[in-house]
C-alpha cells in the first residue's frame, strides 16, 4: 500500500513539474514576444495586452505548484483558458491549444490531489 502511495507522488509530482514547465514556456514565449505568439494575439486584436497575459499565467501557474495554492491556482487557470476558448471561438479559430492546456491542466489536479473531484467518505 505504501509503495503505490510513493508511486502515485512520484508520478504526480514529475507530471506536475512538466505541466509547470510547459506553462511557463508559454510565459516566457508571450514575453520575449515570439513570432508565432505575436501573430496570433495580433489575429486576436490582444496585442496590447500580451505582457499582463503573460505576468498573469506565470503568478496562477506559481500558485497551482504549490501544493496549498494549488485549488486557487487551478480555478484561475481554468477561468484564464476558459477566456482563451471564448476569444478564439469569437475570432472564428479552432480553441485547440488552450483546450488541451486545460484538460492537461485538470487530469494533473486529479492525479496530485483527487480529493478535489472525489469525496473521500
Amino acid at each position: 500500500m505504501q509503495n503505490k502511495k510513493s508511486k502515485r507522488k512520484i508520478v504526480a509530482t514529475v507530471f506536475t513539474v512538466i505541466t509547470i514547465l510547459l506553462l511557463t514556456a508559454i510565459s516566457v514565449s508571450k514575453l520575449v514576444k515570439a513570432p508565432v505568439i505575436t501573430e496570433r494575439f495580433t489575429q486576436l486584436g490582444l496585442m496590447n495586452h500580451l505582457t499582463h497575459l503573460a505576468f498573469a499565467t506565470i503568478a496562477f501557474t506559481v500558485l497551482y505548484g504549490f501544493p496549498k495554492t494549488m485549488k486557487i491556482g487551478l480555478f484561475l487557470l481554468s477561468c484564464y483558458f476558459g477566456g482563451a476558448i471564448a476569444i478564439n471561438l469569437e475570432h472564428g479559430m479552432m480553441p485547440i491549444q488552450p483546450v488541451v492546456l486545460l484538460a492537461i491542466l485538470w487530469i494533473n489536479a486529479f492525479v496530485r490531489n483527487r480529493e478535489i473531484f472525489i469525496s473521500s467518505k
